[in-house]
């Protein structure tokens, strides 16, 4: 057909894309192809927030030019009504969330048009977020700062930090900021959510995320105002004419565990008969005689304590109990043991005010080894806790001559005795100086003193050499260069533990302790942390302020 130049074929499907028809070698026709038209799409409006701290408001502002009217603002599954704030602007508020991921939310504008509503899609634009949660089996749930915080229910959850860029105007990262419990260092928060229950004292310290440690005494993010340490006693509270003690788990008590309970007005507490209490599952109740007023039980395993609880909420009670003891040691001890949170806000004064009456005996009482009565053991594991209790109420104590005598006597450290004391002189003063190194070494200059007061001072220096060079780990003859090189390496040693340069220990902790030691010292800060925190510290400071004292530099 068509002379053979030609061919007809049939298509039932159509036309395939890409058809061309061709004659001697040239493209008579081709099949157009369709062209695509795209819609612009309309731009997504987009919602500021600066950001901000959880707990708080903050602003959710967008502008939106349509004819439909914008009436609320949906983040997450919250709802917000708008408030128009100038033409074509809108802003709606919400409270910050730790369990709201505002970097991938979902944000939706609701508005009104024609009487009907619709919902429009949005972006976010989010600003830094900070602040502090704790996890629970709700979700993440922000700290009350005006609340008491058990170490045992920190312990057992993570908390999540988001710390602010910036503090004060400066440029402030993660890594510089720190767990503060009082002036005990507890760790540096981490981009993920972390635990730090088993690195706290729990003597009644409040506990902040604060930007330092050093040369920032207040400022940062308050967790809790006091930190405290219940262990397995969950709650304590009077039922009828019994006492309730909740258990944090159920753990059946045995003929080796003991209740204790601590009534008012009494120096010391005294155990429950057994016969008086029983144990039902996670719950012991307790009968008392009539008209009993305990202050507060206490659990123990074998003598150890195994957990504490005060009968009102706050530990108020002990207050009382620590301004009518009619004999001191024996509850300052005792208050050792139970662990009673001497740094609560509400103990405090009434513990400041009754260790300055009682300062000498308070020491001794509390840097004790030996066991209280009915088999009654310290824990070894809370000891650096309640040398922080004593190191806060003695800081600024200046032992006097007599004072110091007794202090070195009753550590062990000297006798008295010369013949004695030429032996092993300063046995034992790792206990003063894990307390107050510049306690030690105020003590050791004056104790002498009271000690030998025959003695000038130019044969009391010997002595005082023999503890320098034993804090620095050398012979107790040795001098000279060797001095110089122990103190410079316990120097870099201090600063290391620090993580700061060896100037700031030179030019600003070593004259703080001196400052200290004479009476004159205003801003505390820096020294209390370093000292809380660090044997490295304790040992250069006490050293270096002993080694001023040998050379008349600090009487």
């Amino acid at each position: 057909m068509f002379r053979g130049d030609w061919t007809i074929r049939s298509y039932q499907q159509g036309i395939p894309n890409h058809l061309e028809i061709h004659k001697g070698g040239d493209v008579l026709w081709t099949k157009p192809q369709p062209v695509t038209r795209t819609a612009a799409a309309s731009p997504r409006p987009k919602v500021v927030c600066a950001g901000g701290r959880w707990g708080d408001s903050a602003d959710f502002i967008f502008q939106y030019l349509d004819e439909a009217v914008p009436t609320h603002l949906v983040v997450n599954a919250s709802r917000v009504p708008l408030d128009c704030i100038s033409f074509g602007k809108f802003r709606g508020r919400f409270v910050l969330s730790p369990n709201v991921d505002y970097n991938h939310v979902p944000v939706r504008i609701e508005c009104e048009w024609n009487g009907r509503l619709r919902r429009i899609a949005a972006d976010l634009q989010m600003g830094p977020l900070n602040g502090i949660a704790v996890e629970t089996e709700e979700g993440w749930k922000i700290f009350k700062e005006r609340a008491d915080m058990d170490a045992e229910y920190l312990s057992a959850r993570r908390i999540l930090a988001h710390v602010p860029p910036h503090y004060n105007g400066d440029p402030v990262g993660i890594e510089d900021w720190a767990w503060m419990e009082g002036d005990h260092f507890c760790g540096r928060p981490r981009n993920t959510a972390s635990t730090i229950g088993s690195a706290l004292h729990a003597v009644g310290e409040s506990l902040r995320l604060s930007a330092g440690p050093y040369n920032r005494p207040s400022g940062g993010q308050c967790l809790a105002r006091s930190v405290i340490h219940a262990g397995v006693m969950d709650w304590v509270q009077q039922d009828g004419e019994q006492y309730q003690i909740q258990l944090r788990g159920t753990f059946e008590l045995g003929p080796d565990h003991a209740i204790w309970v601590w009534y008012e007005n009494q120096p010391r507490p005294e155990l429950v008969a057994g016969a008086d209490w029983v144990q039902i599952d996670d719950t012991c109740l307790i009968a008392l005689g009539p008209g009993a007023k305990p202050v507060a039980f206490a659990i123990s395993f074998q003598g150890a304590w195994l957990g504490a609880r005060a009968c009102e909420v706050g530990w108020e009670g002990f207050a009382d109990l620590i301004g009518s003891s009619p004999d001191w040691r024996i509850t300052a001890r005792w208050l050792r043991w139970w662990r009673v949170p001497l740094l609560h806000e509400n103990l405090k004064a009434a513990a400041r005010e009754r260790i300055a009456e009682s300062r000498l005996a308070t020491i001794l009482s509390w840097a004790s080894t030996e066991d209280l009565p009915d088999g009654v053991k310290y824990s070894e594991e809370h000891e650096d806790a309640w040398r922080s209790v004593a190191r806060r109420f003695l800081w600024n104590w200046k032992p006097d001559t007599k004072e110091s005598a007794e202090i070195l006597k009753g550590f062990g450290l000297l006798t008295g005795d010369p013949n004695a004391d030429s032996e092993q002189p300063w046995d034992g003063y790792e206990e003063v100086l894990a307390i107050h190194p510049l306690l030690l070494a105020q003590a050791a200059r004056r104790g002498l003193a009271g000690l030998y007061p025959e003695e000038g001072f130019e044969d009391l220096r010997y002595s005082l050499e023999k503890l320098r060079n034993r804090i620095l780990d050398l012979d107790r003859y040795a001098g000279g260069g060797d001095i110089d090189r122990a103190l410079a390496e316990a120097r870099t040693r201090a600063a290391e533990a620090m993580a700061v340069d060896e100037v700031f220990v030179m030019r600003s902790l070593l004259p703080d302790a001196v400052a200290l030691v004479r009476g004159a010292l205003d801003k505390h800060h820096n020294l209390r942390v370093a000292i809380a925190n660090s044997q490295a510290v304790r040992k250069y400071l006490a050293a270096a302020v002993i080694e001023k004292m040998i050379h008349g530099e600090v009487e």
